[in-house]
């Protein structure tokens, strides 16, 4: 019986900027802006301001604004998450680590901090530590967007396809129109030797982002189907 394992479409580090109303911070900064003082206030709108900046491709001006928020106030956790992204997106992630691991020592129950943590030193391919972190948050919030996925990747490097789909199936429920999550869960289940259901998670995908690579694994599902008969 022939086994086939397709190259998975990784989808680590997809990084996303935290809008300034979404901020991570204790709840004594979380009640609205009147309780802010003029730091707060400031680092606030230098944080908005680097969202707008990255977004419009500006990294080396994001960055700067994303610091001056800091430097504002420590505290604004969504400046330090913008931060930390812009860092990964620019190759410096072991910055990325350095300012991260302070904040999650300071907000342990943080999951999003722990997540983009991960992320940075996936980016330094400390893949130990990446699935540390990951895991990590997956234990303070198991629905964060995209953790399900990142944290599967890893284990699917690791080949335990199993644990690797069982995450793959949370990431489908949470994204169900992601091509790359369809196609990647396809190839799982056609590495765990589970053809029928690589197939009919292909033509799923097919229907949603149709791409050469879920041909491929239909193919490649279909001739293990009749060497499992043979």
């Amino acid at each position: 019986m022939r086994t086939a394992f397709l190259p998975l479409q990784l989808l680590f580090c997809l990084l996303f900027f935290s809008p300034p109303p979404a901020l991570s911070a204790p709840s004594s900064q979380a009640k609205g802006n009147e309780h802010f003082g003029a730091a707060q206030k400031r680092s606030l709108d230098l944080n908005e301001r680097g969202a707008a900046a990255a977004q419009a491709g500006d990294l080396a001006q994001a960055e700067s604004l994303f610091q001056e928020a800091l430097h504002s106030d420590k505290k604004n956790l969504s400046a330090a998450f913008n931060l930390a992204s812009i860092y990964i997106q620019q190759d410096k992630a072991s910055q990325a680590v350095h300012l991260l691991a302070d904040y999650t020592k300071d907000y342990p129950k943080d999951a999003g901090l722990f997540s983009r943590l991960a992320d940075a030193y996936f980016a330094e391919q400390k893949l130990v530590e990446a699935k540390e972190n990951y895991e990590k948050a997956y234990g303070l919030d198991p629905e964060l967007p995209k953790l399900p996925a990142k944290l599967a990747n890893l284990y699917t490097i690791e080949q335990n396809f199993p644990k690797a789909i069982e995450l793959y199936l949370q990431a489908v429920e949470q994204d169900p129109k992601n091509g790359s999550y369809l196609a990647n869960l396809s190839s799982l289940f056609l590495a765990n030797g589970d053809a029928q259901k690589a197939i009919s998670t292909a033509k799923r995908g097919l229907q949603v982002l149709p791409t050469s690579g879920l041909y491929v694994t239909l193919g490649s599902a279909y001739e293990q189907l009749k060497d499992y008969k043979n």
